[in-house]
Order: structure tokens, then sequence, then C-alpha cells
């Protein structure tokens, strides 16, 4: 079986983020390395100042990444939650930007395309 360099991909985490649109996301790449039985992928949580969050339904979660590290992914999806819309925070909109001009790809799951168009 022919080995493949681990891509790197980070989920930020925003405060009451949708754990169904997590794991959704996180599962199949689980399932891949699993299949595959190698670590095609591996998985990163970054949150706001680097301080946990809790998801909808209250479970707590911790970053395992730095956000200042982010530059080393090879993409960021963007879990956030229903409250997507009331979501202000310049400070993650100018990362963001900063990290699309690095030429790492940013997407989104669920609401979090909101927050990715208010980032631009």
């Amino acid at each position: 079986m022919k080995s493949q360099a681990t891509e790197q991909i980070g989920f930020y985490l925003t405060e009451k983020f949708s754990m169904l649109a997590l794991a959704a996301t996180l599962e199949p790449l689980r399932m891949a390395n699993r299949l595959s039985e190698q670590e095609l992928y591996k998985w990163h949580f970054c949150c706001a100042d680097d301080q946990g969050v809790s998801c909808s339904n209250g479970l707590p979660f911790t970053p395992t990444m730095p956000m200042s590290d982010a530059n080393g992914l090879d993409r960021l999806l963007l879990v956030s939650g229903i409250d997507a819309h009331q979501f202000e925070d310049e400070r993650l909109y100018a990362w963001l930007r900063n990290l699309s001009r690095a030429r790492i790809p940013v997407g989104a799951t669920s609401t979090g395309s909101l927050l990715l168009a208010k980032a631009g």
C-alpha cells in the first residue's frame, strides 16, 4: 500500500458549535484512516483566544492547537452553531482572511458559512 503524506486539518470551534456538524465532518476522516490503515488525516481543534468552548449540547472542548500554529495546516473548517447570525468577532474574521491570504483553504460546516461571509 502506497504511503501518503498526512493531511493536517484544522477545525475552528465557536462557542455553542453544532456537535452534529463536527461529527459529520470528522467521522469520515477517521474512517478513511481506519480503512486505509494509514494516517491520511490528522485533525486539530482551534478556539477563540486558545481557550476551551462548549458545543451546543454542553460538552466542553479544549483546543489542541493554538491559533498561531494554523499556518501549518493544509485546510481549516469553521464549525459554528445555531446562533451564528449573532456572532461578531473581528479578530476571528481577520485571522480567517490571513489564512486565506496564506493560501490555506478555509471552509465551513453548517452555519459556519455565515461567519465566512462576514469575514469576507
